[in-house]
């Protein structure tokens, strides 16, 4: 579940757009970029990174 979204960044290279922002979960904020490319006004591929590892569970 999502609690909020704050927005970091958004950049445009022609049909390019990266957006960087901060995803507030119950478990944790996590850093996301996002990276998108448009053509026809249609998203034809788009590449997510993020760091799992604050999702993961604790060491035993």
């Amino acid at each position: 579940m999502v609690k909020g979204i704050e927005n970091q960044a958004t950049m445009v290279d022609g049909d390019e757009v990266a957006l960087f922002y901060v995803l507030d979960t119950p478990v944790a904020k996590a850093p996301v970029a996002e990276w998108y490319t448009v053509r026809n006004g249609k998203i034809v591929h788009l590449r997510a990174y993020f760091d799992a590892r604050p999702f993961s569970p604790p060491p035993h």
